[in-house]
């Protein structure tokens, strides 16, 4: 990377990776320690998409991702505010080169795009058409892994209600690679109809796994801890609650991106029975 340093004394690392023809490019670090007040920001080339900032409160233990970034050139800028003597250490380990679009699936569609957006099936109406279930949704996240695979999963609450970002998905989806996932909130079409693709700007990368379990009969799941506290404005998640009664509900409400879809709902008007 390349130093420059501002009239104000402060000092900016940038560096520009380039993978050619990717169509979309995905880094991950093998050394990440920001220090405060130190800022990381990711952009592409023509800043339709910048990331960030980075900051202190995003340390992770362990080896760290950022999200996707649209075409096939990133930079990443480090701004060290001036009089700032230790600036941290960060040191990008992989570059992934994308091959099938993963951004703005819709508009590039006819270019081989990932699957995602409008493959769910028909049966799968966009969330804004259930005006009764809008803040439900907002707990919903799309998981992708970027080594492949999505899957879908939802903020809880736990019983302190002390704001720990816990996340609850299926058994099934886990994979080696869950520590490197990212969560979408937000991925939805903005209107009922008609059906358009969402905003990848709520993302949140990283997490780690506090408890799982997969027989039957009995419970069938994963719990995870994302990265980072519930996070700020814009796009504060909501938590789902729960109780411990043994009394099952009369109808049930689906809320998921089936396919990596942009969020969907369905609603079961069957009362809910144990799966044997």
């Amino acid at each position: 990377g390349q130093w420059v340093t501002a009239p104000n004394g402060d000092r900016i690392w940038r560096l520009r990776i380039v993978s050619p023809g990717a169509t979309d490019v995905y880094l991950q670090y093998n050394h990440w320690r920001l220090v405060k007040p130190c800022e990381l920001w990711l952009y592409n080339d023509d800043h339709s998409m910048v990331l960030g900032p980075y900051t202190y409160i995003d340390n992770w233990d362990g080896t760290n991702i950022t999200p996707v970034t649209l075409g096939e050139a990133v930079t990443l800028e480090y701004l060290v505010p001036a009089q700032v003597e230790d600036m941290g250490e960060l040191s990008v380990a992989r570059v992934l080169h994308g091959f099938r679009h993963f951004i703005n699936r819709h508009a590039l569609e006819a270019n081989n795009p990932l699957d995602g957006f409008g493959d769910s099936m028909p049966c799968m109406i966009n969330v804004q058409c259930f005006p009764a279930w809008q803040n439900e949704k907002l707990s919903v996240a799309m998981i992708i892994d970027p080594m492949g695979g999505a899957c879908s999963g939802t903020m809880i609450n736990n019983v302190p209600h002390d704001g720990a970002p816990n996340f609850l998905t299926a058994n099934h989806c886990l994979n080696p690679n869950y520590t490197n996932w990212l969560f979408y909130f937000n991925y939805e079409s903005p209107e009922c109809s008609p059906n358009t693709d969402g905003s990848y700007s709520h993302v949140i990368s990283n997490a780690s796994r506090l408890a799982s379990r997969a027989s039957s009969p009995g419970s069938y799941f994963a719990l995870l801890r994302l990265s980072r506290n519930r996070p700020d404005s814009p796009f504060i998640p909501r938590y789902e609650g729960w109780d411990r009664n043994n009394i099952p509900p009369s109808t049930t409400v689906g809320i998921h991106h089936p396919a990596a879809d942009v969020k969907k709902a369905h609603l079961d008007v069957d009362p809910a029975t144990e799966h044997p």
